[in-house]
């Protein structure tokens, strides 16, 4: 994901989904965060990645949480070494399918990455509607079926909004009348299907990796913004407001 969207913190919550009493994890180094039974592991100084992560397999280290995926160089290094080990790694993109069109040019075969790769997660942050001073209100159905949400939908949430002749509300201590507070992450997951390796094999663009997952419906970071707004945590101006300066 893009700077400043908690990819670092979603790599870590990756991390902790894994059983870590029955893997043996480690770290490239400090992790900085309080990992339970995960090892950080110290590189000589002068050590290149290839010989660190051969260190760690040498001590059967089955699940390793690399430095990030910034470069051709470590790209190489980690795809040469996944026959050994999980590595789990962040790098900076778009979204999923530009991320693997960007391994692609990086590693130079897509056979590789189309075997080596289990999946990528991504996730964009959006403000979540002020608890206290959302207001409700009933959506036109025919615009809930344009923008692809449940035509029974009864209510939806937003900022509220005050008709023309109505007197003003009580500024709202909470959120000091901005109508949001607090943030909430949506996901897009890439799942490495046969079918989607079968694909990322022939070295395809973005596009082709969108409509295959599309085709094989991956949730993607738009369906769940949508969600949040049916579960009444964001608002539909919210949404249209993070994925215009996209």
């Amino acid at each position: 994901g893009p700077a400043g969207s908690g990819v670092t913190t979603l790599k870590y919550v990756v991390v902790r989904g894994v059983d870590c009493f029955t893997h043996q994890i480690f770290t490239v180094g400090e992790s900085g965060r309080k990992l339970e039974n995960v090892t950080a592991f110290k590189p000589n100084e002068g050590d290149s990645l290839t010989t660190t992560l051969e260190r760690i397999f040498r001590i059967d280290g089955d699940i390793v949480v690399t430095p990030d995926v910034r470069d051709a160089d470590t790209a190489k290094s980690l795809f040469k070494d996944l026959e050994h080990a999980a590595l789990i790694a962040e790098m900076p993109g778009k979204d999923p399918p530009a991320a693997v069109v960007q391994l692609l040019e990086w590693i130079g075969d897509p056979a590789l990455v189309a075997k080596g790769l289990n999946g990528l997660i991504m996730q964009k942050l959006i403000r979540t509607l002020c608890s206290k001073c959302k207001q409700a209100y009933r959506p036109n159905p025919q615009f809930l079926k344009k923008v692809g949400l449940p035509e029974d939908l009864k209510v939806m949430y937003r900022k509220p909004k005050v008709e023309e002749g109505e007197p003003e509300p009580d500024t709202c201590g909470k959120c000091g009348d901005l109508g949001y507070f607090g943030q909430v992450p949506m996901f897009e997951l890439l799942e490495m299907t046969a079918d989607m390796r079968a694909l990322i094999a022939t070295k395809p663009d973005a596009s082709a990796i969108r409509a295959q997952a599309k085709k094989e419906k991956m949730l993607t970071v738009q369906q769940d913004a949508l969600r949040l707004v049916t579960e009444g945590k964001t608002s539909l101006e919210e949404v249209q407001r993070v994925f215009k300066a996209s």
